[in-house]
C-alpha cells in the first residue's frame, strides 16, 4: 500500500467507494452488499456511498449471480439495489476509492483511467496480510471461498478507514 499517495478527503461529504471486478456480477456486487451491511451495522450508512461495476461487462443489467445471491441470503446479508454496469473513465473523479478483486481488474482500471494519479485504487486482499487476488466463483463455482476472502478483504479496508480517520 506505499505506493499510493495518501489524499485528503473531507469527511464532512460522503465518502464514495466502488468496489471493481470483472463482470460485475460476484465479486463487486457482494463486495457492495457487505460494506453496505457493515456500515448499517455501525450506523454510517449516511456518510458513505457505495457501488460496484465491472471492467469488461458484456450487457449491462444484470442482477448479480445466483451464486451471489444465495450466498449473501444464506449468511443473512440483504443484496444491494444494483443491476451490472460497466466502468467508466468518469468513475475515477467520481470516487475517493476504487477497490479491485484481482490484478487482471487493477490493470483494466489503470487502462480504462489512463493511470492512477491520485492514488485511488487498490486491491482489496492488499488491506490483509493475504495479498492476493480475491477467486473468482464466476470461474472456480466457490462462492463461499469468494465470501470469506472479500470478508478478509473488507475487514482490513475498515481499518485502513479507521486508521485515516474516516471511521469512527
Amino acid at each position: 500500500m506505499e505506493k499510493y499517495k495518501d489524499e485528503v478527503i473531507d469527511v464532512e461529504r460522503k465518502i464514495k467507494i466502488l468496489f471493481v471486478c470483472y463482470g460485475n456480477t460476484c465479486r463487486s456486487p457482494m463486495a457492495q452488499s457487505m460494506f453496505i451491511n457493515m456500515l448499517k451495522e455501525k450506523g454510517l450508512e449516511d456518510r458513505f456511498e457505495i457501488d460496484s461495476a465491472g471492467t469488461d461487462v458484456k450487457e449491462a443489467g444484470y442482477r448479480p449471480s445466483n451464486g451471489a445471491r444465495t450466498t449473501l441470503e444464506a449468511m443473512k446479508i440483504p443484496l444491494a439495489e444494483h443491476t451490472s454496469r460497466q466502468l467508466s473513465y468518469y468513475d475515477y473523479k467520481e470516487h475517493d476509492f476504487l477497490i479491485g478483486m484481482d490484478f487482471y481488474t487493477i490493470q483494466r482500471m489503470d487502462s480504462i483511467f489512463v493511470g492512477d494519479p491520485d492514488g485511488k485504487i487498490y486491491r482489496l486482499l492488499d488491506f490483509s496480510d493475504i495479498k492476493r487476488d480475491v477467486k473468482d466463483p464466476y470461474c472456480t463455482g466457490d462462492y463461499k471461498t469468494a465470501y470469506k476472502e472479500i470478508v478478509i478483504g473488507l475487514q482490513g479496508f475498515w481499518s485502513f478507514l479507521e486508521g485515516r480517520g474516516l471511521i469512527r
